[in-house]
């Protein structure tokens, strides 16, 4: 039986893996069907716990395991064999911990910086030194920008999103996927303290190092509409201005 697993073997993916879960249930049941489990490399998982649990069920199967990395084929009964699938695996575990510090030590140290992070925010575009592919600063894209201070601009006034994204939508201003923006889209650019140049991390808020495209004092007065109970009650229920 062909048991693909997509998902991340890592013990911080977020994502569920349905081969890895289906291949424990066939094991669990008895409807694996084969005498040996082919393995790309020595972690079915990176978590020891998950790894240790695929070992006991492939040995009281009867399932040997082949890691096509090593050309080997292990037995799960034999004391030696389990002893270096295990090992692998605690290797894995603490490899994959080892960069999951170090990538959030990276992402603190960029939001002390000030430095963008994650998808490129709509308003802004990214320039890159052409040599080292180094970031060199993030910056208004001008006909986006000019959309996110009418959008603060409008709501000062007092209108609500729904209208104005049905005007959008009228004038053809479209999202980057090519699609109208809806009102909610609209309200989580208006939230968004990176137009005002702060960068939030983990709740602490720092300067950011691009150009902000809305000044502080019409940023306050718009989160103040907008956490204003009877504006959002208007808004939400009839759309007007």
């Amino acid at each position: 039986m062909d048991r693909r697993d997509t998902g991340s073997a890592s013990r911080y993916a977020t994502k569920g893996r349905d081969g890895f879960d289906a291949l424990m249930a066939d094991l669990a049941a008895d409807r694996f069907g084969a005498d040996v489990l082919v393995l790309w490399a020595s972690r079915g998982s990176r978590r020891v716990g998950e790894w240790v649990a695929l070992i006991d069920r492939c040995e009281d199967r009867g399932v040997r395991i082949h890691v096509t990395t090593h050309g080997r084929t292990y037995d799960p009964a034999n004391p030696r064999d389990r002893r270096m699938l295990q090992e692998d695996a605690v290797d894995s575990e603490y490899e994959t911990a080892k960069l999951s510090m170090r990538a959030k030590r990276a992402a603190a140290a960029n939001a002390i910086a000030g430095k963008p992070h994650g998808h490129v925010p709509y308003g802004y575009q990214r320039r890159y030194d052409e040599r080292t592919r180094a970031l060199v600063a993030q910056e208004p894209k001008p006909d986006e920008a000019a959309v996110v201070v009418e959008l603060f601009d409008r709501i000062t006034r007092r209108e609500s999103f729904r209208s104005i994204a049905r005007e959008f939508e009228a004038r053809g201003i479209r999202n980057r996927s090519g699609r109208p923006f809806s009102p909610a889209h609209l309200r989580g650019i208006a939230v968004k303290r990176l137009y005002v140049g702060e960068r939030e991390h983990h709740g602490e808020v720092t300067a950011a190092m691009w150009e902000p495209l809305i000044d502080r004092v019409t940023w306050h007065k718009v989160q103040n509409i907008l956490s204003d109970p009877r504006t959002t009650a208007r808004w939400s229920c009839c759309g007007r201005r």
